[in-house]
C-alpha cells in the first residue's frame, strides 16, 4: 500500500475492498493481510473500524516479521507499524524484480528529515536511515550478476544519502563505488531534493 497521495490512498482502499471480497468467497481457507505504509498514516482508523475483515496488517517496518504475520494473522494483528520505522532492508533481504531484465531500483535509505510542509513522507516513512555503502555495492553485484545493466537509484532523498551514518552527504562516494562494478553501464538518480 501507498499513502503518500490521495489518489494511491483511494487505490489501496479498493484493493482491500477487492480483497475482502476475495475472501469472502473461501473465508474457512483465505486470509487478508495489508502490506505497505498506508497503516502508518491511519491505522486506528484502518484497523479498529474501516476494515475489520482483515486478518493481519504489517506496516514499513513489518518486512522482516512477514512469515510471523502470515502464522498470526487473525483478528487484525498487526506487525512493524512503529510510531519512528526502524527496520531498513538490506543486501540479504529476498526480492522479487518486476521490472524488465536489465533494469533494477535500488534503494540506498529510506525516510526523510525535511518536513517539508506539503509531504507526509516523514509521517509515514519515519526519519531518513541509509544503508551502509558496502551492503549498497554488495546488492549492485548481485544484481549486475542477474542480468542487470542500469540502476536506478531511489531514496526519499537521494541527495542526503549518508549523513545519518557518514556525518555528511555521501553520494557521489557511493555513485563511484557503484561505477567501478563493470557490468553495470547506467546509473539513474531519482527523487533529488533540489536544496
Amino acid at each position: 500500500t501507498c499513502a503518500f497521495l490521495p489518489g494511491a490512498r483511494n487505490e489501496c482502499e479498493n484493493a482491500i475492498r477487492e480483497g475482502i471480497r476475495w475472501k469472502k468467497q473461501a473465508p474457512e481457507m483465505r486470509k487478508l493481510i495489508v502490506a505497505g505504509c498506508l497503516i502508518q498514516q491511519d491505522k486506528e482508523n484502518l484497523i479498529r473500524s474501516k476494515y475489520p475483515e482483515v486478518d493481519a496488517w504489517s506496516g514499513v517496518d513489518g518486512v522482516e516479521k512477514i512469515f510471523d504475520t502470515f502464522s498470526k494473522a487473525e483478528n487484525g494483528y498487526t506487525a512493524g507499524d512503529t510510531a519512528e520505522p526502524t527496520y531498513l532492508y538490506n543486501e540479504n533481504t529476498p526480492r522479487m524484480l518486476l521490472t524488465l531484465p536489465h533494469v533494477a531500483y535500488l534503494k540506498i535509505s529510506d525516510g526523510c528529515n525535511n518536513c517539508c510542509a506539503y509531504c507526509a513522507i516523514p509521517e509515514i516513512r519515519g526519519r531518513m536511515r541509509s544503508r551502509k555503502i558496502e551492503s549498497i555495492v554488495e546488492e549492485a553485484r548481485l544484481l549486475s550478476k542477474n542480468g542487470a545493466r542500469e540502476l536506478i537509484i531511489v531514496a526519499q532523498d537521494t541527495t542526503r544519502y549518508g549523513e545519518d551514518l557518514y556525518g555528511k552527504p555521501m553520494l557521489c562516494e557511493l555513485l563511484k563505488r557503484l561505477c567501478e562494478i563493470d557490468d553495470i553501464s547506467g546509473l539513474r538518480l531519482m527523487y533529488c531534493y533540489p536544496e
